[in-house]
């Protein structure tokens, strides 16, 4: 039996280092995604580059308000 993986990383005007954290973590499980809190920067458009699905927020909720939003779109085994 197959399970897929996935890591839900939140983030908020982290340009700098999502492209790098994205590489990192697609090494270890099948799907990457990446929730941008609505960033004023490229947050969404790296982690897209480093290989992420990226669910954009309109509005920024701070990351444990969209911790069930990530979970109910997220269709892994394991996250």
């Amino acid at each position: 039996m197959n399970h897929c993986v996935i890591t839900v990383i939140p983030a908020y005007n982290e340009e700098i280092a999502i492209g790098s954290v994205v590489l990192k973590a697609r090494k270890h499980v099948d799907t990457v995604i990446v929730v941008d809190d609505s960033s004023t920067d490229k947050t969404a458009e790296i982690a897209e580059l480093a290989g992420a699905e990226v669910i954009r927020l309109e509005e920024r909720l701070r990351k444990s308000s969209c911790s069930y939003g990530r979970v109910q779109k997220s269709k892994g085994d394991w996250l």
